[in-house]
């Protein structure tokens, strides 16, 4: 079966299998092409566009993953871990009357949420899915660094920057993947080494440029 995608207008394919399968589970066949289903799917998920909002506990201005105009409760860290606030006092009763999903959408827009998770940050506001990280800018999911910035997946490292999945390194920018390195350019899957440029797959070297499987 050929369809035409509501969002992006392109076509494609429904397999016979597939109309089979959604026949079985009595649903109608997608309306959607399956990269704008995976976009839908995806679409609650933010990790890195920051906003600038007050608390709505102690109505500080603070960084935080939702916008001033978002319909959801966000206290910031500081708020949320404390004992100002009593979670028992959000609970509701179920009414049979009402859909389970109209109920939830209530509690969840109730809920306090926080408003991004950074803990024991010093000095590196800009920062989300992080913990003991000291004078750092816009970095994810990375644990004790300091002078780093614009990198995800970063642990114990120092001076690094655009770096992706590297592990107690210092002074590497562009890197991907690499562990115990020092001073590292362009560099992949490197390890233990140091002085490399656009090396992949290095281990114990020094001094190299343009090399592969040392």
């Amino acid at each position: 079966m050929q369809k035409t995608c509501k969002t992006c207008k392109k076509d494609f394919e429904i397999r016979g299998e597939d109309l089979v399968f959604y026949e079985q589970v009595k649903t109608v066949p997608p309306l959607y092409c399956p990269d704008c289903r995976s976009m839908r799917r995806l679409a609650f998920r933010n990790e890195r566009t920051f906003y600038k909002r007050p608390c709505d506990l102690c109505k500080k201005d603070k960084i935080s993953l939702y916008p001033k105009d978002s319909p959801y409760t966000i206290y910031c860290n500081e708020c949320w871990w404390s004992d100002k606030w009593d979670p028992k006092s959000f609970a509701q009763d179920y009414d049979k009357s009402k859909t389970f999903f109209e109920q939830y959408q209530k509690l969840q827009r109730k809920v306090p949420r926080m408003s991004l998770m950074n803990l024991n940050a010093v000095r590196t506001e800009y920062a989300n899915g992080t913990s003991d990280n000291k004078d750092s800018y816009l970095i994810f999911a990375g644990e004790y660094n300091e002078d780093c910035m614009y990198s995800r997946l970063i642990q114990k490292c120092k001076g690094c920057v655009d770096c992706a999945f590297i592990h107690v390194s210092e002074l590497c920018y562009e890197c991907i993947d690499v562990r115990e390195c020092f001073k590292c350019i362009y560099s992949e899957q490197c390890q233990t080494s140091t002085d490399l440029i656009f090396c992949y797959n290095m281990r114990n070297s020094n001094n190299c440029i343009f090399c592969t499987n040392g």
